[in-house]
């Protein structure tokens, strides 16, 4: 598919139907932004790349 092996690894799918609600929505965005600042500081790329805060 041509990606790079830090895109592979670093990356995450998420799907959608019509049995999901806005409140599932919420909760998982929530729980993924935790999930990512805890990842980000253990990352050996952080030195790599700047994961400021947007």
């Amino acid at each position: 598919m041509g990606f790079s092996h830090e895109q592979i690894t670093g990356s995450l799918r998420l799907t959608t139907g019509i049995f999901n609600d806005q409140k599932e929505i919420e909760h998982t965005v929530e729980i993924l932004k935790k999930v990512v600042e805890e990842l980000r500081s253990v990352s050996p790329f952080k030195e790599k790349y700047s994961f400021s805060k947007n």
